[in-house]
This record gives structure tokens, C-alpha cells and sequence, in this order.
């Protein structure tokens, strides 16, 4: 008897953690609009990254303006997609800790593919930093 009860409450904890598993995975997944959010904010990171190194790399003056401009551009449009992803998915930047961010990824099961996290807001804040100290070196 006691080993058909062991029997039975283990396979339904295995049945139990199967259905939180999977329902885990339907909330790590973004919607149809934030995933184009996210992924017009990781192009345009990758694009305003490339305009970088190719005004670290010119000396002509004509082609450090368009670098520049086209920088400016790849930004403000990373700016436009943030602004379109709605925040409010499960592994998203402003959940899970007291500061409404999380740290680095590093936590919570996050990977590359699960949202939009502090990270990419760190990567593009310092890719900005990097361009002022740029400018103010070129000028």
C-alpha cells in the first residue's frame, strides 16, 4: 500500500512539475510586437556599434560627419524601438528586484532570448559614452 501511494505522489510531482515547466516557457515568450521591439533595438545597437568603429577609424572629415550622423540616427532609433517594447514580460529590464531591474541577466533563469534586460540598456548607455568621448577628441 505504502509503496502504491510513493508510486502515485511521485508521479504526481513529476506531472506537477512538467506543467510548471511549461507553462514557464509560454511566459518567458515575448509578443509578435515586442519581439519586434527587441529586435529592432539589437539592430540598431549592432548598426550604431558599426558607425562607431568607423569614425574611430577615419581621419576625412566628410565621411567622420556621416559616421556621426549616421550614429545619431541608429540611437534615436534604438531610443524609438525601447519606447515601442512594453516592459511587461516576465524577464524584461524593469522586473524582479527592488530597483525594477535586474542585474546584468545574471539572474532568473534570463538568457540573449527572453526579453530585453538592464544589459542592453548598458551596452547602448556606454556605446553613448564612448561616441561623446570620441567627439570631444575629434573636435
Amino acid at each position: 500500500m505504502k509503496t502504491k501511494i510513493l508510486n502515485a505522489s511521485f508521479l504526481l510531482l513529476i506531472i506537477v512539475f512538467s506543467a510548471y515547466s511549461c507553462q514557464k516557457e509560454n511566459d518567458d515568450q515575448l509578443s509578435e510586437a515586442d519581439q519586434v521591439a527587441f529586435d529592432g533595438m539589437e539592430d540598431a545597437y549592432k548598426s550604431a556599434e558599426l558607425y562607431n568603429d568607423s569614425l574611430i577609424n577615419t581621419n576625412d572629415s566628410t565621411m567622420m560627419d556621416y559616421y556621426d550622423n549616421m550614429f545619431h540616427f541608429y540611437e534615436g532609433l534604438w531610443e524609438q524601438h525601447h519606447s515601442g517594447y512594453s516592459h511587461d514580460n516576465s524577464h524584461d529590464d524593469h522586473h524582479h528586484d527592488s530597483d525594477g531591474m535586474h542585474n546584468d541577466g545574471m539572474m532568473n533563469d534570463h538568457d540573449n532570448n527572453d526579453g530585453h534586460h538592464s544589459y542592453h540598456h548598458k551596452n547602448m548607455d556606454d556605446l553613448t559614452e564612448m561616441h561623446s568621448i570620441i567627439q570631444k577628441i575629434r573636435n
